[in-house]
This record gives C-alpha cells, sequence and structure tokens, in this order.
C-alpha cells in the first residue's frame, strides 16, 4: 500500500503505510493424507519468520502496520472441521489474530478465544481511505455492524473491504442448514460465517441470497469500491457485478505463498499486490509483484496491473 503518484521502478518499494495479509496463517492440521503441522507451530512461524521481521517504514517513519486476517484453515484448526483433525481443534492462530486485530484488554489465548464471540471486525482509516477488516466474509451480522461503522463516513470516502473468502462465496463455508447444524463428514459444511446456506442442503447448492444480500449491502454504499480476498489462490483483478449483474464493485483476488493454483506448479508466478493512491486524480493502480520471478537468480518483477477510480461508483 503506497500513497504515492509516481511509478515504482524497482523493488525497493519505500514508504508503505500498512500491509494485509488475508490469510490462511497456518494450514489445516489434517491428519490425512499428510500429517500437517498444528496451529500454534504454524503461528510462531508466522510470526518469527514474517511479523517480527518486517522492516518496512510509513511515510510518517513510524512502523508500517501489519493487517491480519483469519482464513478458513485458521479458523477450522480453531472451531474443529469436518474431517480428522491433529490435535482436534487448536485455536492458537485465531487467538494470536484476534488480539492483534482487536487489541483486547484481556488477550486472548488459545483456551480462552471463542467463537463467534471473538471475531476480528475493524475499520481503520489509511490515506483518506476506510479500510474494513472483517473474518471471512461479510455475512449478515458483520453487515449489521458495518452499518453503524458507515454512518458517519461521507459518501464520498472510499472505503476497502478486505476479507479472506470472495464475494460469491462457496456454500460450504456456510453454516450447515441440516439437522443439528454441526460439523459433520456426511454435510461437509465448515461453519464459518453466522449465515445458514438458504437454498439447498449440499455443499454444492448456489449462494445466490446470501451473495444478492451482499449486493442489496453495496447498492446501498457505492463508495464502497475495492474488495480484496485470497481464498481462491492466484492473482486476479476483476469486477463483481453480484448474481443479479446490479453493481460493479473492483475485485482483487490475492495469491497463496502455501497452495497457489499457479505459482504452486511454478514458482515464479508467486506473487503478492501493491497499491498505489493518487489523491489528486483519485485512482488506485493494484500491481502485481512477482517477487521470485527469476527464482535461482533471486529477482523481483512487475506482473499485471489495474488502476481504478475511488469515486462512488455508479452502480
Amino acid at each position: 500500500w503506497r500513497d504515492w503518484s509516481s511509478d515504482v521502478c524497482s523493488s525497493d518499494l519505500g514508504a508503505v503505510e500498512f500491509v494485509a495479509v488475508t490469510g490462511d496463517i497456518a494450514n489445516r492440521q489434517e491428519a490425512v493424507p499428510l500429517r500437517i503441522q498444528p496451529a500454534a507451530v504454524s503461528w510462531t512461524q508466522f510470526e518469527d519468520s514474517f511479523a517480527r521481521r518486517l522492516e518496512l517504514r510509513t511515510s510518517t517513519g513510524a512502523v508500517t502496520p501489519l493487517m491480519v486476517l483469519p482464513g478458513n484453515h485458521d479458523l477450522s484448526n480453531a472451531i474443529g472441521w469436518v474431517g480428522t483433525m491433529i490435535p482436534a481443534r487448536d485455536a492458537t492462530a485465531m487467538a494470536g489474530i484476534y488480539n492483534r486485530m482487536m487489541n483486547p484488554v484481556e488477550p486472548r489465548t488459545a483456551a480462552t478465544w471463542n467463537f463467534p464471540a471473538d471475531t476480528v471486525r475493524v475499520t481503520r482509516d489509511f490515506a483518506g481511505v476506510r479500510c474494513v477488516f472483517v473474518t471471512i466474509w461479510p455475512d449478515s451480522e458483520t453487515r449489521t455492524w458495518l452499518e453503524r461503522e458507515l454512518r458517519g463516513v461521507p459518501p464520498t470516502t472510499p472505503v476497502f473491504l478486505f476479507c479472506h473468502d470472495q464475494p460469491d462465496i462457496e456454500a460450504k463455508h456456510l453454516r450447515n442448514p441440516n439437522g443439528d447444524h454441526g460439523l459433520n463428514s456426511r454435510d461437509r459444511f465448515e461453519n464459518l460465517v453466522v449465515d445458514s446456506l438458504s437454498e439447498g442442503k449440499t455443499v454444492d447448492a448456489p449462494t445466490t441470497r446470501e451473495q444478492r444480500a451482499l449486493a442489496d449491502f453495496l447498492a446501498r454504499h457505492r463508495n464502497v469500491v475495492a474488495y480484496f480476498h485470497g481464498n481462491a489462490n492466484w492473482n486476479e483483478f476483476y469486477t463483481w457485478t453480484g448474481t443479479d449483474r446490479a453493481i460493479a464493485l473492483n475485485v482483487f483476488r490475492a495469491d497463496s505463498t502455501v497452495k497457489g493454483m499457479e505459482s504452486g506448479k511454478d514458482e515464479r508466478r508467486l506473487s503478492l499486490q501493491v497499491a498505489t493512491l493518487d489523491v489528486e486524480t483519485h485512482q488506485m493502480t493494484v500491481r502485481e509483484f512477482l517477487w521470485n520471478a527469476e527464482a535461482q537468480a533471486g529477482r523481483s518483477a512487475w506482473g499485471a496491473a489495474r488502476t481504478v477510480s475511488l469515486l462512488p461508483r455508479e452502480r
């Protein structure tokens, strides 16, 4: 994230106003076919090898804030999953993320973190933009919270949403609509958001109503001009129109360092995104940064880019 108007022409980014990681911090600690390490180990590695080693500074010389959100693997590790995990639950990463983002008076531990009460929902202002950071996806409870948060925000102030899931949420991430609504290997719903699947009983069912509810919210808040997510793992810039093609939201999908769809087969495709704001022209340019483009030589390069308006959406 940069607040500048000149082009970046080297891997030296200079001042960076914040860094956002939209999960997964840990891989799901599945027991088969391979034994995946517990969330506690992954969280320690993340802090030691990444969080504590960031040497970036903001334009004022302050330490660049690191904004961290959970992915579906982080949350499943904490609340349980539909398959076998060892341990069956480990909330270390979720507690660490919650403490970093929410700064509670009493920091949570793996033993005291509690879902859904301990859900990350926070807003921060950066360079005149209201940035919204939420757990997994903007479900109905999150949208209710965000309605309140946006009441005092001028309609011309750009709002960015950061979360793990794409706008067209997968059915399996919704709450199980069957029986006792629990986690089980038969239904395979992962219960990651508060909303139950409303049109179907299987994870193959469409999520039209859930997507339409999100689109209706966005139609009321046209200053929400950008949506950043992970989950499906490759670099992509696209426009989400909702199920009824009633809106046009700029969406930025980020790659994964663990299981990128393209970079998992070719490490030269592994990328992150750098967003540049031009406050005079009210535009943002998001660039793909291929930090391992020439793997053996250790050289990075710029990839695709997209420039979008920060003015309220026409639809």
